[in-house]
């Protein structure tokens, strides 16, 4: 049983879809549906809740670099060259910014540096560093 779905469009050719489910313990899935040009399309199914150990409230995309926001706080970043071998499992970084859910995720680059303002319940957090490969 699928209580609620969000879809998101990252790019014209990746788009991610939250499931959460509600029976006897709360399961949250997400699926990365690749679209491959005219009616075809790859898709890759994940258990959130089982991999991450919380759910899902923030999702960016900018470039090759995926990041996650969390319900207890914690970012996950992740290195994309190919959404084909993805998976999220194998995050790059993983960044506790405090206890409160992460809402919004802006990433702002100049020639120096990425910067990445991450907004939770009470704050907003700059993280500062992270080049395209990390």
């Amino acid at each position: 049983m699928t209580s609620q779905q969000i879809h998101q469009i990252l790019r014209d050719d990746i788009i991610i879809v939250l499931y959460r489910a509600e029976n006897f313990i709360d399961k949250e899935y997400m699926e990365v549906i690749m679209l491959e040009g005219g009616s075809k399309y790859v898709k890759k199914l994940f258990n959130t809740t089982e991999v991450l150990e919380a759910t899902i409230t923030c999702i960016c995309l900018y470039g090759n670099t995926l990041v996650l926001g969390v319900d207890t706080g914690i970012v996950y970043f992740y290195h994309v060259p190919s959404w084909k071998h993805f998976s999220i499992k194998e995050y790059g970084k993983r960044i506790i910014i405090g206890k409160h859910p992460i809402t919004n995720i802006v990433v702002r680059e100049t020639k120096h540096q990425r910067k990445f303002f991450i907004t939770s319940s009470f704050n907003i957090h700059e993280v500062v560093g992270f080049s395209s490969n990390f």
